[in-house]
């Protein structure tokens, strides 16, 4: 037994077909670890121009509005953001874990010590935006601290 494996504990996630994965709760790190990468792969999900495509709406209303320096700022920070490659808010990352593409990949993370055969796109064929929410809640189910919430 490593360190890791005393730094973890393990719990039953149910897939909508039925099938149950063994997930594994991690340590600080470890949870800092799977946080990441959602965040990364967020991030990629943003695509060309990332944060800036993503504000076009609210940047185009600043220049409708003649707030110049107001767009500048924004600008200027965004662009920063995207050569940087900062990544997403937290807030931002954990409204991406209850979505399918998320939770798919957060369950590969989490199960594929214990399912090394499983394989994240077919975790993604099982979750839509009404099952992933259902997933979500037995995913925190498991990661609660109290077992019973």
């Amino acid at each position: 037994m490593t360190n890791g494996d005393l730094l973890t504990t393990e719990f039953p996630v149910t897939l909508p077909d039925g099938t149950v994965l063994t997930c594994q709760k991690f340590d600080l790190t470890g949870e800092r670890r799977v946080l990441e990468e959602l965040g990364r792969v967020l991030l990629a999900s943003y695509g060309p121009g990332s944060y800036l495509a993503n504000a076009k709406p609210a940047l185009d209303w600043l220049t409708e509005n003649k707030m110049h320096a107001d767009r500048q700022q924004m600008v200027s920070e965004l662009a920063r953001m995207v050569a940087t490659k900062a990544l997403p808010t937290i807030e931002a990352v954990l409204d991406f874990r209850a979505t399918p593409d998320g939770l798919a990949r957060e369950l590969f993370l989490r199960c594929r010590k214990a399912h090394p055969d499983l394989a994240e796109p077919v975790i993604r064929t099982q979750l839509n935006p009404v099952t992933a929410w259902q997933v979500a809640a037995d995913l925190e189910r498991g990661l609660a601290d109290d077992p019973k919430r």
